[in-house]
C-alpha cells in the first residue's frame, strides 16, 4: 500500500511539473526553442531566443533569431499583457505593439507598418478559444491576430482586402501557428521552454555565448543600434 502511495505521489508530481506555466502568456527567456513544421510541404522552421540587448530606445529586448540566419525579431513583452517588436519605420519610439492579450475580441489597434492596399494598417484580435496540444496534453488558451485595414468608416480583416495571414498565440507557450496565404501552414510540433522539453525536437542547434551566431548577433545588435540612434 505504501509502495502504491509513493508511485502514486511520484506520478503525480512528473505530470504537475511536465505542464505548462499559464500564468505567463508570452514566455520569452534566453534558450526558448519552439519548432514548426508546414502541413503542406512539410518544412522545418524554428525560432530560438538567444539574448536580449538594449535598444536605442532605451528599451530592453529578447533576440528571437529565425531558423538559425542572422534574421532576428527583436521583441518585448510588458506587464504580461502588451508583446512589441522593436521596428525602424515610423514608429513611435521605434515599436509597435504585435499583441494585446487584454483586450476583449475584435479589438483593433494601428501599427506603423505598410500592409498592402488602400487604408490605414492596423492588427487585431480576431478570437479566443480553448485548442488541445498532444505535445503538452493540456488544452490551452489561444488567441488569433490578423491585419486589419480601416478604410474611412471601414473595418476590413484580414483576406477581404490584405493578404491572408494569422498568428496563433497560445497561453504560456507563445507562437503556435502561422497560416500565411501562399506561405504555408506552419504548426507547433516541439519546443523548449523555461528548460522543459516538449514534443519532438528535430533541428535544434546549440547557440551559446562564443557561437559564431550569437558573435554575429550582437555585431549586427550593434550596428542597428549606433545606426539607429538618435544622434544619426
Amino acid at each position: 500500500m505504501k509502495l502504491k502511495i509513493l508511485l502514486f505521489l511520484f506520478l503525480s508530481q512528473v505530470f504537475i511539473s511536465a505542464q505548462i506555466d499559464t500564468t505567463v502568456y508570452y514566455p520569452l527567456e534566453i534558450g526558448n526553442y519552439w519548432e514548426y513544421v508546414d502541413i503542406f510541404t512539410g518544412k522545418i522552421s524554428r525560432r530560438t531566443v538567444i539574448g536580449d540587448t538594449l535598444m536605442p530606445n532605451g528599451k530592453q529586448y529578447f533576440i528571437v533569431n529565425i531558423n538559425g540566419s542572422i534574421a532576428s525579431l527583436f521583441i518585448r513583452v510588458q506587464d504580461n499583457k502588451y508583446v512589441y517588436r522593436y521596428y525602424r519605420g515610423n514608429c513611435t519610439n521605434n515599436e509597435y505593439l504585435m499583441y494585446d492579450f487584454s483586450v476583449p475580441d475584435s479589438s483593433i489597434w494601428p501599427v506603423c507598418l505598410e500592409l498592402p492596399s488602400e487604408g490605414e494598417s492596423h492588427l487585431g484580435l480576431s478570437g479566443t478559444s480553448i485548442e488541445y496540444f498532444s505535445i503538452f496534453n493540456q488544452l490551452l488558451e489561444t488567441k488569433v491576430y490578423e491585419p486589419v485595414k480601416v478604410i474611412g468608416a471601414d473595418t476590413c480583416w484580414n483576406e477581404n482586402c490584405t493578404i491572408f495571414s494569422r498568428e496563433y498565440i497560445s497561453k504560456g507557450v507563445g507562437l503556435t501557428r502561422v497560416h500565411v496565404e501562399l506561405g504555408g501552414d506552419n504548426r507547433l510540433v516541439g519546443a523548449i521552454i523555461n528548460g522543459k522539453e516538449y514534443g519532438t525536437i528535430t533541428s535544434i542547434e546549440d547557440v551559446d555565448e562564443d557561437s559564431s551566431l550569437r558573435s554575429e548577433e550582437r555585431r549586427v545588435g550593434k550596428e542597428c543600434r549606433s545606426r539607429w540612434s538618435p544622434d544619426h
